[in-house]
């Protein structure tokens, strides 16, 4: 008789599909290796009572269980006012749904309880305590409030003071948050050492990063296009959006370098939108081929300021075999070696003397990134996850 394969509950707040940010993109390929090796019963939060349709079907044929809930306008309000008045971090407060939470409690009622719960980011860790489990596993990702605080030095004055708050509330929240947990996941050392004294319950498990992107030869030198890629309404994307277009684009063009700037990714805000009336730069909108995308770039730019955890973005780079550039807080979160494979640079004329050197795809260039690709196969696996969480279960 074939052994039962454990029963996992996924929990995380925004349906993971299309995997269009980070967020997303990390909990959907995590739920895809788990669904490998385990029965997965998914909850998130979605925009329709079945979640996204291709979503949908896609999961089902994971054999992946789904229960989406809503989040109404009235009742996020209502939450959002009284984290105001209880010191809880507004983004714990604006998911703790009620009727989610009933419906898992209704869940586990009716069944054995699940040999191990899996918390998407500290923001689903209050729906967890309504469902017994053998093993309860947090996967931060990042620290959310070194984020906020690297965020700090660059929002626009009116957001500083609720950002400050934030940041305040997620801290506090964050070294208490493993008590209820026997371990937790983290992208980076440089995000687990910001856990303080909880670091001692937490492993640092990389991202992966989709195996196609490895398909092919290193790409011949594309359009003189630097790209950058990412959602691009989430803060520190708009930054480094603007911080291309606007820095480094014009120190790029001082030294001789005639490029232009396609900023890839969905939803971009108006600051985004703007920068498309400058000369030379196009917005690309999401791009669903990532291969194909990527592999149209001269260089990859990303100039993250105040960005936590693993950007994605410069492990897909690598795997696609195109030079990039990057913050250096941004790459030495990707793990020791990391700055052998992506140039570092902070101010405009360093970004645009790093994209000069890239710029000519030497042979040179080629053999470096050919060993970068090499690297990145074998630090960034998603398979990782599933691998992690087989342990903790063998030893309950």
């Amino acid at each position: 008789m074939t052994a039962s394969r454990p029963r996992v509950l996924y929990l995380t707040t925004r349906f993971p599909y299309p995997p269009d940010r980070g967020d997303r993109l990390h909990a959907f390929h995590m739920i895809r290796v788990f669904a490998e090796r385990f029965e997965v019963t998914l909850a998130a939060f979605a925009d329709s009572p079945h979640g996204d349709e291709e979503g949908r079907r896609l999961l089902e044929s994971w054999g992946v269980r789904l229960i989406a809930g809503r989040l109404p306008l009235p009742g996020r309000l209502v939450r959002l006012a009284g984290g105001l008045l209880s010191g809880r971090p507004l983004q714990i407060a604006y998911y703790d749904e009620p009727r989610m939470r009933a419906r898992l409690a209704q869940l586990a009622g009716a069944q054995a309880p699940f040999d191990a719960v899996v918390c998407h980011l500290i923001r689903t860790v209050p729906l967890a305590r309504a469902v017994p489990a053998r093993l309860r596993v947090v996967s931060l990702c990042d620290s959310l409030a070194l984020g906020l605080e690297r965020r700090l030095a660059h929002a626009p004055w009116f957001e500083r003071p609720s950002v400050w708050l934030e940041a305040g509330r997620v801290r506090r929240y964050e070294s208490t948050v493993l008590d209820a947990f026997e371990e937790g996941w983290v992208v980076s050392e440089t995000d687990r050492a910001a856990f303080g004294a909880a670091a001692d319950k937490i492993v640092v498990i990389p991202n992966g990063v989709e195996q196609s992107l490895f398909e092919g030869d290193i790409p011949e030198a594309a359009d003189p296009v630097v790209g950058f890629l990412g959602h691009l309404a989430v803060p520190h994307n708009v930054d480094a959006s603007v911080f291309l277009a606007r820095r480094i684009l014009p120190a790029l063009r001082a030294r001789g370098v005639e490029a232009r700037v396609r900023l890839i990714g969905p939803e971009p805000a108006p600051a985004v939108r703007a920068l498309a009336e400058l000369p030379g730069v196009e917005l690309a909108g999401y791009a669903k081929d990532l291969r194909t995308a990527l592999r149209g770039l001269r260089v990859l730019c990303a100039p993250l300021r105040f960005s936590a955890g693993v950007q994605n973005k410069l492990i897909e780079a690598v795997a696609a075999g195109v030079p990039a550039v990057s913050s250096r807080s941004a790459v030495t979160a990707l793990g020791a070696g990391a700055e052998r494979w992506i140039r570092i640079a902070d101010e405009p004329d360093e970004y645009a003397a790093a994209i000069a050197e890239a710029w000519p795809r030497s042979a040179e260039e080629k053999a470096r990134l050919t060993a970068a690709r090499e690297w990145g196969r074998e630090r960034f696996r998603w398979e990782a996850y599933a691998d992690r969480l087989g342990v903790l279960l063998a030893r309950r």
